[in-house]
């Protein structure tokens, strides 16, 4: 860490300041585009399938006031079918009333939705990070059918064009926390993490819920998942931070949930010497039932940011105000490598 004079903090903070200004993007009409969103999956999802050859990429239908667009719907429709998530399941959970709008914390700006049954999460993203999704997908979707891996939550990717010819993209994933719908009475405690290696400005904001890196260590409470669970847990972590790291992507988020003790959660688990959840509803993620009785929800999102000159820009930047190593933007190698000797250090 380079230590600097008063003169030169206050420059390089207004360098700092003045770089995330310029770089940063505008949300567009989000709310006025998931209503087209839903409306076109509404009718054009068995024109979707059926229009797809296999040679095509996308399914492409004019609506009323729109345009929208469904990419890779036959691998997304596989990917559904290996996170356990039924086709009726999925249009029930996309239909107009079945989504609340959800507050985030997110510095990205993006908005979300989750659907009332908790199963699903539709978040907008942007352009680059859609070009990215349909790079990898075919090798992503190979990626999470073979092997444990925490990463397998896409379900649909989507792009909405308005009236005004803006264009909003939409992914839909798998929801990685426990699904509870709206209406049950007394869902079983649990605590969220959100974990990146770094210990550079990483704790919960005070309204948050969820606890961050930091927030971990001063608890001094590591999750004890036994040592099968845990060779299970390193080995899917480091396949698929290589997989990322091999597409130039870092600054993702492995999710965890502790859920405490409850007779209910036992029934998920049918091998107790192999204490891996099999249940349809823990698919697309890492479910691990610890030594304690606690059940263990691993699962990585955010996943589509690339290291580029911005992000070297932004590591460089920060470099000379804290350890450029601990910053959450880091070489990909590196933050894959950072992550796995983090979560191996906090599991027991």
């Amino acid at each position: 860490m380079v230590i600097l004079s008063g003169g030169t903090f206050f420059t390089v903070w207004v360098l700092w300041s003045l770089f995330v200004s310029l770089t940063a993007r505008k949300v567009t009409p989000a709310n006025l585009a998931i209503g087209s969103l839903l409306r076109g999956l509404k009718q054009s999802e068995e024109a979707a399938i059926i229009r797809n050859t296999g040679k095509e990429c996308f399914c492409y239908t004019d609506l009323q006031d729109c345009q929208w667009k469904a990419y890779e719907p036959i691998t997304c429709q596989y990917l559904r079918e290996s996170a356990g998530v039924m086709e009726n399941e999925y249009q029930t959970s996309l239909s107009p009333d079945a989504l609340e709008c959800l507050s985030s914390d997110s510095k990205s700006g993006q908005a979300f939705w989750r659907s009332k049954s908790g199963v699903v999460i539709v978040k907008t993203i942007q352009h680059h990070e859609c070009k990215t999704l349909r790079k990898l997908l075919k090798r992503y979707c190979q990626h999470v059918q073979h092997g444990y891996s925490c990463l397998g939550n896409v379900l649909g990717l989507y792009r909405v064009r308005l009236k005004s010819r803006k264009m909003v993209y939409f992914l839909v994933t798998k929801n990685i926390y426990h699904q509870y719908p709206d209406s049950t009475p007394n869902p079983i405690p649990s605590i969220k993490y959100d974990l990146k290696g770094s210990t550079i400005g990483r704790r919960k904001s005070g309204s948050s819920l969820v606890l961050k890196d930091l927030d971990l260590i001063d608890q001094n409470e590591p999750f004890a998942i036994g040592p099968v669970a845990k060779e299970v847990l390193l080995s899917a972590l480091y396949r698929d931070s290589l997989l990322l790291s091999s597409y130039n992507l870092m600054d993702y988020s492995l999710l965890v949930e502790v859920e405490e003790p409850h007779v209910s959660i036992f029934r998920r688990f049918l091998n107790y010497l192999q204490p891996i959840s099999t249940s349809r509803q823990d698919k697309g993620k890492l479910v691990v039932l610890g030594a304690n009785g606690k059940v263990y929800h691993f699962g990585i999102i955010d996943f589509l940011q690339r290291y580029t000159w911005r992000k070297r820009l932004e590591n460089f930047l920060k470099g000379f105000l804290w350890d450029r190593y601990k910053v959450s933007c880091v070489d990909p190698q590196y933050y894959a490598q950072r992550l796995v000797t983090f979560i191996d250090q906090y599991t027991l």
